[in-house]
């Protein structure tokens, strides 16, 4: 599969029936998307622009097999959260990572996805890490350093981490945010 812009847009737009299309669809968009993100507009539909990084092959073979190897035996499926946890047991590690979304809604991100991960899931996930965390599963939960985030996560330990963004379409718009990590 080329990478070209073109043939980015093409791919991007196509809506293969076999699961082997669509996987091989979804590796190159998110080896090949702006910063390989992985968005749906409103529609559903994979929206990320090209990310013009022509120094990629999205077909590394080399690449591909490993991640293959590491897959093997592991059951991948399209899940709620909670159900795909419905089994941990304690010793196990569970790791979630949501939506930013804090509370007061105003993130800006309401237009990016089909289905908004709402306060409403952020208090439903907040519940399930402690559930979970309760009988013996070792939980994180990575999301925004925000006052109604530590709220959710008040009996959880916190470690708070600065980073870059590099979410931006514009350099001058990314910025150092914090972050925390609830264990």
């Amino acid at each position: 599969m080329p990478n070209k812009e073109e043939d980015y847009y093409r791919i991007r737009g196509c809506a293969p029936s076999s699961l082997a299309g669509r996987a091989a669809r979804l590796i190159y968009l998110c080896t090949l998307s702006f910063n390989g993100i992985y968005r749906q507009n409103l529609q559903g539909e994979f929206n990320v622009p090209y990310g013009g990084k022509t120094h990629l092959n999205p077909c590394d073979l080399a690449r591909l097999s490993q991640t293959s190897e590491s897959l093997r035996g592991r059951d991948l499926r399209p899940d709620d959260f909670e159900q795909a946890v419905r089994q941990a047991r304690r010793g196990d590690v569970v790791f979630f990572d949501p939506p930013y979304t804090v509370a007061h809604g105003n993130n800006g991100f309401v237009k990016y996805n089909a289905k908004i991960f709402s306060w409403a899931d952020q208090v439903r996930l907040a519940k399930v890490a402690s559930r979970l965390k309760r009988i013996g599963v070792n939980v994180i939960v990575s999301n925004a350093d925000h006052p109604t985030i530590r709220e959710l996560y008040g009996q959880f330990a916190v470690k708070v981490i600065d980073r870059h963004s590099v979410m931006s379409a514009s350099p001058d718009f990314r910025r150092p945010v914090r972050e925390c990590l609830f264990f």
